[in-house]
């Protein structure tokens, strides 16, 4: 910009004198005025486009940023959703892993692989498959979409008939209900196969005594308890569980097959 100012003022200097030709003067000025008036021009464009650009890029960086945090969401959402029917899984064999009816567990005729009362491990199991349903309740309820009323309802229903159940057993065992009816049974079961009370060994090398025993030991409690399971067993199932989970945690890749 200086340079232009400088070759006006030589163009006003020139047009004063008649040292040399006047077009020649011009010329010889005015050349450099356009030259220069002509870098300025480009330089004035050429910071447009770098300032266009840059904005673009810093739009690109962005959207690329928005990306790749959408992608992070997803994983991480993918991940918690993944621990939600894990914790489910984990409680289905909690609950639904025993062969025996209840009143076969609450007759203390086996004992768990530890040496430790069926009944008491099956107690156990219930409450650690109840905490674990209840995180998946939480959690459920905090991630899954308001309208997708499927999903947040089968857990639910899970979580509370799994309530119903270890409130039953717990009842059941801790209020000496469950040692009331042993009581009832081994009086039964002594008199009529003279069997020692208490004596499991001998009741257990008796076949036929073995399943009057258990016979004695149903109640309506135990048949509730079995009926719960049940329909815990019916929900846990693909059609009514997994199937739901679906649309969460298959994986979509680049060539859309799952």
């Amino acid at each position: 910009m200086e340079d232009l100012t400088q070759k006006i003022e030589e163009l006003i200097k020139v047009l004063k004198t008649d040292s040399m030709p006047l077009w020649v003067s011009i010329i010889g000025i005015f050349v450099p005025i356009l030259l220069s008036a002509i870098v300025i021009v480009i330089t004035v464009l050429q910071n447009k486009k770098n300032k266009e650009f840059q904005i673009q890029l810093n739009k690109q960086n962005e959207r690329l940023q928005i990306q790749i945090s959408e992608k992070e969401l997803k994983v991480q959402m993918h991940g918690d959703i993944l621990k939600i029917y894990d914790e489910c899984c984990v409680a289905q064999s909690k609950i639904c892993g025993f062969d025996h009816l209840h009143h076969i567990i609450f007759s203390a005729l086996f004992t768990s692989t530890d040496g430790k009362d069926l009944d008491k491990f099956y107690i156990d199991d219930l409450h650690t498959a109840l905490s674990l349903l209840c995180q998946a309740t939480n959690r459920a309820n905090l991630l899954f979409p308001k309208n997708d009323i499927k999903i947040r309802n089968i857990i639910e229903t899970i979580y509370k008939k799994s309530q119903a159940l270890s409130r039953k057993a717990d009842d059941y065992l801790y209020m000496g209900i469950a040692d009331n009816i042993r009581d009832i049974a081994w009086d039964k079961i002594s008199n009529k196969f003279n069997i020692p009370k208490g004596n499991y060994g001998d009741l257990n090398n008796n076949m036929e005594a073995k399943s009057a025993f258990s016979e004695y030991c149903k109640t309506t409690t135990t048949k509730e308890m079995d009926d719960i399971r049940e329909e815990l067993i019916e929900l846990f199932k693909y059609d009514n569980f997994d199937v739901y989970f679906e649309k969460y945690l298959q994986m979509k890749f680049e060539n859309g097959e799952n």
